[in-house]
């Protein structure tokens, strides 16, 4: 009897933990709250070949947002205005082979309502990053530049929804 005292004690204390952290405003880190205008959107370009059409679209999904096929339905459109990637050489060795790259993403985005008014002016997000290359293991060195690719892209897809979600909430 006295085990199951403490443990209704113990659920009652998390269920009151939990609404309280809610109540609060309490999100975790990462959430995006997408406000009513970005329910509908149109991407405007085709990147669905791409790394950063399929990491978009799958976090345009996550987020709760529905991604329509054409501008007529849509609340809004994100167009995407600049999408490119730099890799230069950062440093060389004595046998003039590159031993360090730096990679630079930058991607541009507007966002405009279904009356064709621009809501978000065109904004820059850019990611640089640096990395060694192993001369002893070049196949190791190409997949890490892949995944530092694709990690630059999962971060300034999240920046883009971010900014939308926060210049976005008063439409």
């Amino acid at each position: 009897m006295k085990n199951l005292l403490n443990v209704n004690r113990v659920i009652i204390f998390l269920v009151l933990s939990s609404l309280l952290l809610s109540s609060c405003g309490f999100r975790l880190r990462g959430a995006i709250v997408v406000p009513d205008i970005m329910e509908q959107v149109y991407v405007d370009g085709d990147f669905s070949a791409n790394d950063l059409g399929k990491v978009l679209f799958r976090r345009l999904t996550q987020v709760g947002v529905n991604r329509v096929a054409q501008k007529e339905l849509a609340r809004s459109i994100l167009r995407i205005t600049n999408n490119s990637f730099i890799r230069r050489v950062l440093t060389v060795d004595s046998a003039t082979k590159a031993s360090a790259y730096k990679l630079d993403i930058v991607i541009g985005f507007e966002v405009e309502d279904k009356e064709g008014k621009i809501v978000l002016k065109n904004q820059q997000v850019r990611q640089t990053r640096e990395y060694n290359v192993d001369q002893l293991n070049a196949l190791a060195s190409g997949d890490q530049e892949n995944r530092l690719k694709l990690e630059m892209i999962q971060f300034i897809v999240n920046q883009i929804l971010t900014r939308m979600s926060i210049v976005l909430k008063k439409y």
